[in-house]
């Protein structure tokens, strides 16, 4: 379903301008919404690193991301040399420093980097990972200086499949410093249009449901819900490679431009920072590893992180890092309720909505078991809708939950919420 929106929603001409999301912040395009790399108190995409450092040093890696790339299966350099050639730097979480990556070199044939992922990932609702270069915002409107990545996946190391891309940049890139930039909002699905660079972090998503037609894929080679590889190429900018937009709704292919060539410095070509993970099945085992916790740390009542929230609440709620109570009353036209985020991935976690006019017994009107959606219980019916729990548009494995009930008059309502870990 969403493909076909997608197509009815890109059939233009090549010169209309792209309608795809800026290079930073536009969390509400419905293609691409960029991925905040950090979050917390100072605002989302906001690092704690270079010239963000103290002004940014509340923020913390968003915990949307449930692992990275952890290892490096091949690095091709298109030409020798340069100081960015430690393929390593694209390993472990993302750190919004513009100078921690790895460069692909400017040549013929281009150079590539393929990661192995914390995995698997899965091809679960919205995006399902994404992609850190350290793309600059020229300080022009809509315009960055970023160099530009197809991508492509891969379940067993060996068969790739390519996502079909969209690039309507009309010209070379126009003059910014030495080289050139492009309007972010003319180019999907390549990665390198986001800025993360001088205290920014945005990360490109990728949504595996734009590689369900790839004859890798409906051959059986390519498996969307155990994907373990990605290989970023770079692209020459000259116009001399070309999207496979004629894929995606458009009559024909374009031309890719980017700054190019950038064979002067060190960094030539593409430059990797991080690979993040967003859909796998989570477990609170495994989000403990990932934060890092030992010891009694990995507690479900500790509060490692002194956000005033226990690990197993920040673990269901997706609020590591944050401040402010995860849930919330809500008073809409004589109905009572609460609201919370839920996360689909998480399949050992029940979500129990209970209601209460004493504070003393409870009754469990709503449950979500499993990652399944939040339904009523024990013939219960209150109302219950599900909507986007995350600010960026583009990531869909968060659901903001409402439940609610009519107010009896005269009568108070209490509501909470319980989490419990089951088995996964």
């Amino acid at each position: 379903m969403k493909l076909a929106l997608l197509l009815l929603a890109l059939a233009a001409p090549f010169a209309a301008a792209g309608p795809f999301s800026g290079g930073k912040g536009d969390a509400g395009n419905a293609f691409d919404a960029p991925v905040p790399g950090f979050t917390g108190p100072a605002g989302d995409g906001n690092a704690p690193v270079g010239s963000g450092a103290v002004a940014h040093a509340a923020n913390r890696v968003n915990p949307l991301f449930f692992g990275w790339a952890d290892q490096v299966q091949s690095y091709d350099r298109a030409g020798m040399g340069g100081t960015y050639a430690l393929p390593e730097r694209a390993l472990g979480a993302v750190t919004g420093d513009e100078f921690d990556v790895v460069a692909l070199g400017d040549g013929s044939p281009p150079g590539s980097l393929t990661l192995r992922l914390a995995g698997p990932v899965r091809n679960l609702p919205g995006a399902d990972f994404a992609v850190f270069e350290n793309a600059l915002s020229s300080g022009a409107s809509g315009q960055v200086f970023g160099e530009l990545l197809y991508v492509e996946v891969s379940s067993d190391g060996v068969t790739f499949a390519r996502f079909p891309s969209i690039s309507l940049t009309p010209k070379p890139a126009t003059t910014f410093w030495a080289f050139g930039t492009f309007a972010a909002s003319d180019v999907f699905n390549l990665a390198g249009k986001h800025v993360n660079a001088n205290g920014e972090s945005w990360g490109t998503p990728f949504d595996l449901t734009y590689l369900a037609a790839e004859p890798q894929v409906t051959s059986g080679q390519v498996n969307l819900q155990a994907i373990a590889y990605v290989r970023l190429v770079d692209v020459p900018g000259d116009g001399g490679y070309f999207d496979r937009a004629n894929e995606l709704g458009y009559a024909d292919s374009h031309p890719i431009y980017d700054p190019w060539p950038t064979s002067s410095f060190g960094s030539a070509g593409a430059d990797i920072e991080a690979v993040g993970v967003i859909s796998r099945w989570l477990d609170f085992a495994a989000w403990l590893d990932l934060r890092g916790f030992t010891g009694p740390d990995r507690a479900e009542t500790a509060d490692p992180e002194g956000n005033g929230l226990p690990n197993l609440l920040d673990y269901a709620f997706v609020t590591f890092g944050k401040q402010g109570a995860p849930v919330r009353a809500t008073l809409d036209e004589g109905r009572a309720g609460i609201e919370f985020v839920r996360d689909e991935r998480a399949l050992d976690l029940i979500y129990e909505v209970r209601v209460s006019s004493d504070l003393v017994q409870w009754t469990t009107i709503a449950r979500s078991s499993g990652g399944q959606p939040t339904v009523g219980v024990d013939g219960h019916e209150p109302g219950i809708t599900e909507t986007s729990g995350s600010a960026a548009a583009s990531v869909g494995v968060l659901h903001r939950v409402r439940v609610s009930e009519e107010l009896a008059e005269n009568a108070p309502r209490f509501f909470r919420v319980e989490i419990q870990r089951i088995a996964p």
